[in-house]
């Protein structure tokens, strides 16, 4: 069964997005939770994944110690209810195993059933956010082939650059119908990320015939490495420094478009 329904605008099915990026270091996963944790805030029912299947870290972002993680739940150690936290309102988490030798791996298949039994469980969750694992490789496509929306973080080196068109470009084969998002984050001048994400929305509209919404900047911050250490969200550590102040804002933008996406495909089949 296909887990993409853009194509069902009155499905009541999650929409799920998939917070990639190509290459590690670029700050994907403070992204993941600073967006889940805006959604939540805003009302919506949101249950957050660390897809980072063997090298997890968003249950260290947010202080918490799960008795069970998504390798538990492929495996059928236990449901998927049961190995949630609650770590805020309108906000569950199922965190990833790390530095697990002996964890086997999950397949292609256990990633789609995974999604599907949560689709079917009794959570009733309106958004689910996947922070996929870092690089180009089958766990992270695994994930962007079946999400609804992707938001791709980037900085405006060229290597990462590349890399965030590869994930657009191997996503599009596979999920024609996948909303794509593009957050330039952490170094340079906001005049120097505008610059690379038009570059790459250039390229991915002439090569691809795809479109990539610039969701927007996010400027090197203090707070973010003191929230890291302090092992508090950074919306909850510094809800007004400049890089939270950036996330909510992004956040909601996406939701916005989000919105739009689904009302015109609404109009569409009504």
């Amino acid at each position: 069964m296909a887990l993409n329904t853009a194509a069902d605008p009155v499905s009541d099915r999650a929409t799920v997005w998939a917070i990639t990026s190509g290459k590690g270091g670029v700050g994907k996963s403070v992204a993941a939770l600073s967006i889940a944790m805006t959604m939540a805030q805003d009302g919506r029912k949101v249950l957050l994944v660390d897809a980072d299947e063997n090298l997890g870290k968003l249950d260290i972002l947010l202080g918490v110690h799960p008795a069970f993680r998504l390798s538990d739940v492929a495996a059928g150690k236990t449901d998927i209810e049961d190995s949630l936290e609650h770590p805020f309102e309108n906000l569950s988490f199922i965190g990833a195993a790390s530095g697990t030798i002996t964890q086997a791996a999950l397949s292609s298949s256990d990633r789609e059933i995974f999604l599907e039994n949560v689709h079917r469980s009794s959570l009733h969750v309106s958004d689910i956010i996947i922070d996929t694992g870092a690089g180009i490789n089958d766990n992270v496509l695994d994930y962007t082939t079946r999400a609804d929306h992707v938001v791709v973080v980037s900085n405006p080196e060229p290597t990462t650059i590349v890399d965030a068109y590869a994930v657009v470009k191997l996503t599009s084969q596979k999920n024609p119908s996948a909303e794509f998002h593009l957050i330039m984050n952490g170094k340079g001048s906001p005049v120097e990320n505008d610059d690379a994400a038009e570059k790459l929305r250039i390229a991915i509209r002439h090569f691809l015939d795809r479109h990539i919404s610039y969701a927007g900047f996010v400027p090197y911050d203090e707070a973010v490495s003191g929230s890291v250490i302090q092992q508090i969200p950074l919306i909850r550590y510094s809800n007004t420094s400049p890089a939270s102040l950036c996330l909510q804002a992004i956040a909601r933008r996406v939701m916005q478009e989000q919105s739009r996406e689904s009302h015109h495909q609404q109009h569409i089949f009504a």
